[in-house]
């Protein structure tokens, strides 16, 4: 039975561009590489059915600081879906403090019919289970028929982004498809919403968070509610995310925020020489503390991460939306007590507020928003309590 609980949302065979990893392939264009601020993974490019993956991991110094277990999992799509798990590159790995690898996993790829890619998900956590996981990623392979002519070695002038970008692995476990076509594990999204009028402005939009996230498109409806709202403005977004992480990642001022430092990474980049009429912080993200039980430290680190950006922005008067996660596990006491939170600290700043994602998640109650129809309003909902913040700003 597929449990969501145990998995971040994948992003399956989507073109949007990916930042914070970069895939290249090699000089014979037979090798995938994908490298993350922690590791460098690489990956057989291409391969039949029947033909072996070979997995390769490397780690940057001091990334394994204690004992650790390395998993690599194996995730297939049919066509553009994912389908499911078929198992793990062998028996997980245990290293030990100051390994940096290479670790080496291969496994063949079995019959499936209509398979057309397989994801391989790398993992590390201390017991090697996905609950207690510090870092997670995944290499995408094509996969073609075990009759099938090899292909040409050329490069495409547009690569895709590998089908899985955000895989989460486990091997008794599947995960939902919620953000089929409009998401990347680490989507560092610049959408300028047009040239501003000689009147105009320019307003910065931050959003950041996990799956839900991950898997929310802004330039669907966020960007043009705004731009509706401010007729003549420049909007600029930048979106960074990241599946299945607890809000510590992006805390830099506790020593743990690799993506607190990634996001402020993209919004240098995207700001640079640029003036900002108003600066928002929207903020999609929580589920992992409530499932791993961290709810009574959310507040505090809830609060530090906004203040941490104000002053590293120089914006004090950065505006702040809260998606409160939904009521997919109400009644469940680390649950509650994260949404309760979030609606505390949104209602005690003036300059925050917060939407309610209840009605998002579906009629089966899903951890995550997963239609089409859903997403789009979780951006008209983010853009309509950002421009009321904004509005209020000014008065």
């Amino acid at each position: 039975m597929w449990n969501p609980l145990k998995f971040a949302s994948f992003a399956a065979m989507v073109l949007l561009m990916v930042s914070g990893s970069s895939r290249a392939a090699d000089a014979a264009g037979e090798v995938e590489t994908k490298t993350e601020p922690w590791a460098t993974i690489t990956a057989t490019k291409d391969v039949k059915v029947g033909e072996e993956v070979t997995v390769t991991v490397t780690f940057a110094k001091e990334i394994i600081t204690e004992p650790t277990m390395l998993t690599v999992d194996m995730h297939w799509w049919k066509g553009r879906e994912r389908a499911g798990v078929i198992g793990r590159f062998g028996q997980p790995k245990k290293l030990k403090p100051g390994d940096t690898g290479p670790f080496v996993f291969k496994k063949k790829v079995p019959v499936k019919d209509g398979i057309s890619a397989i994801a391989a998900a790398v993992t590390l956590s201390p017991d090697g289970s996905w609950t207690k996981k510090t870092h997670t990623t995944s290499v995408g392979v094509r996969v073609r028929p075990a009759d099938s002519p090899a292909p040409e070695n050329k490069k495409e002038p547009n690569a895709k982004a590998d089908p899985a970008a955000d895989a989460a692995p486990k091997t008794d476990a599947a995960q939902t498809d919620a953000a089929k076509a409009d998401a990347t594990k680490a989507d560092a999204t610049k959408t300028d919403g047009g040239g501003a009028s000689a009147t105009g402005v320019s307003r910065l939009f931050i959003l950041s968070g996990q799956s839900n996230m991950v898997g929310f498109n802004p330039g669907d409806t966020f960007v043009p509610r705004l731009e509706q709202a401010f007729p003549g403005d420049r909007i600029v977004v930048v979106k960074d995310a990241e599946n299945g992480q607890a809000i510590n990642r992006w805390r830099h001022d506790l020593g743990k925020g690799d993506l607190y430092l990634r996001l402020m990474k993209r919004v240098n980049e995207t700001t640079a020489e640029q003036t900002f009429a108003s600066t928002t912080f929207v903020w999609m993200q929580g589920e992992s503390d409530a499932v791993a039980g961290k709810a009574s430290d959310y507040e505090k680190r809830l609060g530090g991460l906004i203040n941490q950006l104000r002053k590293d922005l120089k914006a004090p008067n950065m505006t702040v939306v809260i998606g409160r996660i939904s009521d997919y596990k109400n009644g469940e006491e680390q649950w509650d007590t994260v949404r309760a939170v979030q609606v505390k600290v949104a209602e005690a700043d003036r300059l925050a507020g917060w939407i309610d994602t209840d009605d998002l998640n579906g009629d089966d109650n899903n951890l995550h928003y997963r239609d089409k129809s859903a997403r789009a309003e979780l951006g008209r909902r983010f853009a309509s309590k950002a421009a009321e913040l904004i509005r209020k700003t000014r008065e």
